[in-house]
């Protein structure tokens, strides 16, 4: 007999792990959200040093604490201070995809994963996957879809949207991981930092000798603003 919508959407009750909680789960569980909280530490801090304007930074100078000199100290390399958050952001999300996959592994069989695809091979629109086709799709889209979605809201969009209405209190907080964070990955920032300069430096070069006039930019920008006076303030900038 086909299933119908109601056996299928029970199936996916399959799913739900039926094993106690044990020490190494609830480890790796707390392991994850400390990640993830990482994470929204770092992308809020993106936003609020490259969102500083004149006006705070003014106000840093003036303060004179420690806090501040080691946010102005930051800012002197933004390429460097980019790369650092970079580097720090990347190995924080595939330590997340690592720890979230061995989660899912605990709680989730792979006779549950088999069963809800043998349900799905077994309606009439979707039988053209196989089972253990299905079985492959679901388990992705758990490991990964759940996790990007989980990690897209709370380690980017929402600190990044709180960083951008808080950014000196933000830079503040941040300050005295960054420094470390450059510390520790000074090597790997300077030479992306290199490996970024190389580049820019062989397209320039290839372009147009390295050589580009301020008057060919301020063309540039007129004819993408198309308003005289928006392009006058670009040109500013």
């Amino acid at each position: 007999a086909e299933p119908d919508s109601h056996s299928l959407i029970f199936s996916f009750f399959d799913l739900i792990p039926l094993m106690v909680f044990n020490s190494v789960s609830v480890i790796l569980l707390l392991v994850l959200i400390l990640l993830i909280f990482c994470s929204a530490v770092i992308s809020s801090s993106e936003v609020a040093y490259f969102s500083l304007g004149p006006s705070d930074l003014k106000t840093f100078h003036g303060e004179s604490t420690k806090v501040s000199k080691r946010i102005l100290k930051l800012l002197e390399k933004p390429g460097m201070l980019l790369a650092t958050i970079l580097i720090s952001n990347n190995l924080i999300n595939v330590a997340i995809i690592l720890v979230s996959e061995n989660l899912v592994s605990r709680f989730v069989t792979d006779d549950a994963f088999l069963n809800l695809g043998t349900k799905l091979y077994e309606t009439p629109l979707l039988n053209n996957i196989a089972a253990s086709s299905w079985e492959k799709i679901i388990n992705v889209l758990i490991t990964v879809g759940l996790v990007t979605f989980i990690l897209v809201l709370f380690g980017e969009v929402m600190p990044k949207v709180y960083a951008k209405l808080n950014n000196t209190k933000i830079a503040k907080l941040t300050a005295g991981i960054l420094v470390f964070l450059s510390n520790l990955f000074f090597p790997f920032s300077k030479l992306m930092v290199n490996g970024t300069k190389f580049i820019e430096n062989r397209v320039l070069s290839k372009a147009g000798n390295g050589t580009t006039s301020m008057q060919d930019i301020d063309e540039a920008i007129a004819l993408a603003v198309g308003d005289e006076k928006h392009a006058e303030e670009d040109k500013g900038i």
